[in-house]
């Protein structure tokens, strides 16, 4: 079944393969996609690892978190529906 290109990234998450990478030019939106996707994903029961190979990355900045090279259980980020 092919979708229109709007419903299938709006349903990209329904079923999401194992792993998701998100690339791109600088400033195209790979943090903030990645980081929404990793928050639904989340929301929805899935087990979540993300990981940023950016070596200037501000994951930490757009969760409001402390991110620490160690992986770590997160019970809540920031609150993105106010």
């Amino acid at each position: 079944m092919n979708l229109p290109a709007e419903q299938s990234l709006a349903r990209f998450l329904d079923a999401p393969t194992r792993f998701l990478f998100f690339t791109g030019k600088g400033g195209v939106g790979k943090t903030s996609l990645a980081c929404a996707s990793a928050i639904a994903l989340a929301d929805g029961g899935k087990r979540v690892l993300l990981v940023s190979t950016d070596p200037a990355s501000n994951l930490d900045e757009v969760l409001g978190v402390r991110l620490t090279s160690a992986a770590r259980k997160f019970q809540r980020c920031r609150d993105w529906r106010r």
